[in-house]
């Protein structure tokens, strides 16, 4: 019998067989996908060139999702490789994910968006 893995909270490896299948298992009904529009919605301010910034944006399901309710431009920010390639087929033109990783963590506070 093997030893036991360790559980460290938020250090989930989305590089191997967890991004093979995340798309599929995660995907948006389109009553969730409502949901999710109407909670984000008063946080967006709509006009022309609406930008979103999507950090940790996985396979890029929101941002689609965001770029398309919204009519916003939407650039995600996903550290793991292989769960952008995960979505890259179904992504839009308006819904931009990149991979790369923030240093130092989240300015938001600070930050006007």
């Amino acid at each position: 019998m093997g030893s036991a893995k360790q559980f460290y909270p938020g250090a989930i490896d989305y590089s191997g067989r967890m991004s093979a299948g995340y798309r599929r298992g995660r995907a948006l009904s389109p009553e969730t996908a409502a949901t999710w529009a109407a909670i984000v919605a008063p946080f967006i301010r709509q006009g022309t060139n609406t930008r979103i910034l999507d950090l940790g944006s996985g396979t890029g399901r929101f941002a689609e999702l965001f770029a398309r309710v919204f009519e916003a431009h939407v650039v995600g920010v996903e550290p793991s490789t292989p769960m952008l390639a995960g979505g890259r087929r179904q992504r839009s033109a308006e819904a931009r994910c990149v991979c790369g990783r923030l240093r130092g963590g989240y300015p938001i506070a600070k930050a006007k968006l």
